[in-house]
């Protein structure tokens, strides 16, 4: 029987979803310390009730980084087609 090889969990996830806008760590350790916090969309705390806010935002919204933190805290809306 061969040994499969351990390998880091960390060594599975791509790059970018590690890192903030500019290639680096997020700036802050919660989006709530974010300095630009008032321009990030207001959703509920609650695990269910944000998944369920953004299934019904996800048709006519996009969600993207915000530009001081670099969470994903910003939904705006799509452009009409």
């Amino acid at each position: 029987m061969t040994e499969r090889p351990v390998i880091a969990r960390s060594s599975l996830l791509p790059a970018a979803s590690l890192s903030g806008n500019d290639g680096g760590h997020f700036k802050y350790p919660s989006k709530d310390d974010c300095p630009a916090r008032d321009q990030h969309t207001q959703m509920p705390r609650d695990y269910r009730a944000w998944h369920e806010k953004a299934r019904e935002m996800r048709d006519t919204h996009r969600q993207v980084r915000c530009p001081v933190c670099g969470y994903w805290a910003i939904w705006t809306p799509k452009a009409a087609e």
